[in-house]
């Protein structure tokens, strides 16, 4: 059954709200933008440029025309925001008031099985999250409330969220709480609905960001781009987080643990391509050789598809591409493969179970805590190498790096 992008709005949020719409989908041209904007209205509808229809972005009135880096910065209103209290995926208790001083949440109201916007706006967090400093991340948390909670299962929605960043945080809620909450923020989501036999589900297409005590200070706009927000969130923060407190900072998406073990991820940035939460297993000995495996997130914010072609380490002998395969009966084996391809403004991740990068022959094995060297290696659209990134690993104890389990 396809899923489909609702534009439906209540006659509510039509009252209060000015409305703007406009089509988030992938390589639509700027005459149907224009065509969609000026056609949408309130109760209206922008024609639909992907099967399925096109996300909705709202608006408020007197928000700024001008908008600057992709950010669209709202009047200081006064108004409080929502009242709910929901459950994070981990059975946390979070509520929109809960934004500490000297922080900024950025607020996204999406779900799982979303073709296309949703995914590429996660990894656009996800490779933002990497390309700021470490003391920036540490005051700034990114949200995602599920507008398909029905099928989003906590399981399911943080499942989806770690491929991205695992400090992310999900909420699946009853959807007419999600629903009001969204409304009062400007964002023009409705509960899904089946419609001709498809089962209709809404998204936001803005990324909100709340300040401190959960007001909202603007929105990022659909399609914003990784340097885009790079460059206007350490404005905000110096502006709406000039008088840090001490409050405990959310997780920051390059440090992240179990227990009270932290592990600072590795992350790097070369043209179009963003590395993020790479990291080593400890290594293992097979008779007189030593070697381990290495995990990391590829975000590729090119409109081409680009390929890992070859890893290399001053440390080791050999860095093989490898994946994982079935065997049959619960068991598997592993085998090199030429290349590993990033699909267009897509992500991949290497992981236990999957594919990784295989470190045979270490010249000395680096314990828990100890840093692996590691060239990566890319290639564009002429299958010629045209991008190479260094990263110092972080190497952590096996359990940790989810190598036990498999």
């Amino acid at each position: 059954m396809g899923v489909a992008h609702s534009e439906t709005m209540s006659t509510t949020a039509c009252r209060r709200l000015a409305f703007s719409r406009l089509s988030t989908s992938l390589g639509v041209g700027a005459a149907l933008l224009a065509t969609a904007a000026l056609l949408a209205g309130c109760g209206g509808h922008a024609p639909s440029t992907e099967s399925g229809g096109a996300a909705a972005v709202v608006q408020r009135s007197g928000s700024s025309l001008t908008p600057e880096n992709g950010f669209v910065a709202l009047p200081d209103d006064g108004e409080q925001p929502p009242s709910q209290s929901f459950t994070t995926v981990d059975g946390r208790a979070w509520t929109f008031d809960s934004v500490p001083n000297g922080h900024l949440t950025l607020l996204y109201y999406g779900y799982t099985r979303c073709p296309d916007v949703c995914p590429t706006t996660m990894a656009d967090l996800a490779a933002t999250m990497g390309s700021l400093s470490r003391a920036e991340r540490a005051r700034i948390s990114v949200v995602m409330i599920s507008t398909d909670p029905k099928r989003d299962t906590d399981s399911q929605l943080k499942s989806w969220l770690g491929q991205f960043d695992p400090s992310f945080v999900g909420i699946s809620a009853p959807i007419q709480e999600v629903v009001t909450s969204a409304h009062r923020y400007g964002v023009g989501v409705e509960p899904p609905k089946v419609t001709k036999g498809d089962y209709e589900v809404s998204h936001g297409a803005q990324v909100v960001a709340l300040r401190p005590g959960g007001h909202q200070i603007g929105y990022f706009q659909a399609g914003t781009s990784v340097q885009n927000y790079v460059e206007e969130l350490p404005r905000l923060l110096a502006r709406y987080g000039a008088a840090a407190g001490a409050s405990s900072a959310p997780n920051s998406s390059a440090t992240h643990g179990q227990g009270n073990d932290e592990v600072n991820y590795a992350t790097g940035t070369v043209g179009k391509i963003t590395v993020q939460s790479a990291y080593a297993a400890t290594p293992v000995r097979s008779g007189s050789t030593a070697m381990t495996a290495a995990y990391i997130s590829i975000v590729n914010n090119a409109s081409h598809a680009i390929d890992l072609v070859s890893a290399s380490s001053p440390a080791a002998t050999r860095v093989e591409l490898h994946t994982t395969v079935s065997t049959g009966a619960g068991a598997a084996s592993m085998k090199p493969v030429d290349k590993i391809s990033i699909p267009p403004h897509g992500m991949r991740t290497l992981r236990p179970g999957g594919d990784h990068l295989m470190v045979t022959g270490l010249r000395q094995p680096v314990p828990a805590g100890g840093r692996l060297p590691l060239t990566l290696r890319f290639a564009g659209q002429a299958g010629k190498v045209a991008s190479t990134l260094r990263l110092d690993l972080p190497v952590v104890a096996r359990a940790q790096a989810g190598e036990e389990t498999r």
